[in-house]
């Protein structure tokens, strides 16, 4: 096309589903930005939105973030629409560590900061004096920043007399994943920014308790005070509450997850 022999022929369509800018800012490492891999990844991404002759995403929050970045630069023709979801047949049985009797949340996907972990682990800690049987659960590989650990972060957040409550079980089976998002006391997705993350689409789908942040697509798929509750990106203590109304208030939390089914 660039050649100039065939015009704008034939069209381009492009779908974009993230944007690794985002996503390296979002994790808060500059290291990654500034990664000569990295910067060609993001100049080749950002040339073929520019360029193509329509923009589709999965949401609406990705939208204002490409056009507060490229304005009328961008194609004239935009939609945005929401993924398809599908989940297998039948109920998966839990991952072997979580075959207590105890209250777990759950949060699911990299363990990383643009997931929102570290803030999810700051949570659990003001919420654990008050409910000594509860548990922090991390499903999913650990990627956290070059020269840092999980363990470290979690020595940050959490103080040692609570850390043993907080389980790292890795990337699990989609079925154990599944099961644990709806047994879960409350499903968490606190990223500080998220394009139209699958984690939470398919916690809704099985009927979780969802608790999310409202900087992303997270925040369309949850009704607030509906299906779910949405709190404001990057604030521990507004997590907290948030998750202990779904551990206090049974009625919201029971109408929440039915809620949930019929919106995803």
């Amino acid at each position: 096309r660039k050649s100039g022999r065939s015009g704008r022929f034939p069209p381009v369509c492009i779908h974009g589903h993230i944007s690794s800018r985002f996503a390296f800012g979002a994790n808060q490492h500059l290291w990654e930005i500034g990664y000569f891999p990295h910067r060609q990844m993001m100049l080749r991404e950002e040339y073929c939105v520019q360029e193509g002759d329509a923009l589709l995403t999965p949401s609406h929050a990705l939208m204002r973030r490409y056009e507060a970045l490229f304005g009328d630069r961008l194609p004239a023709i935009r939609r945005t629409i929401p993924y398809f979801l599908e989940l297998p047949g039948g109920d998966g049985a839990l991952p072997d560590a979580l075959r207590g009797n105890w209250p777990f949340l759950v949060s699911i996907g990299r363990v990383e900061p643009r997931k929102g972990a570290d803030l999810a682990m700051h949570a659990f800690a003001t919420l654990a004096d008050r409910h000594p049987d509860l548990r922090l659960v991390l499903l999913g590989k650990e990627m956290w920043h070059q020269g840092e650990t999980v363990e470290d972060v979690i020595a940050l957040h959490v103080p040692e007399r609570h850390r043993s409550r907080v389980l790292r079980l890795g990337n699990v089976p989609r079925e154990q994943a599944l099961a644990t998002a709806r047994k879960a006391a409350a499903f968490l997705h606190p990223a500080p920014w998220d394009n139209y993350p699958c984690a939470v689409l398919e916690a809704m789908g099985v009927g979780a308790a969802c608790v999310v942040s409202d900087q992303g697509g997270q925040a369309e798929m949850v009704e607030h005070n509906v299906s779910g509750l949405v709190f404001p990106a990057n604030d521990h203590q507004a997590l907290a509450a948030a998750i202990e109304r779904m551990l206090t208030d049974t009625a919201f939390a029971a109408n929440a997850r039915r809620t949930d089914i019929q919106h995803a």
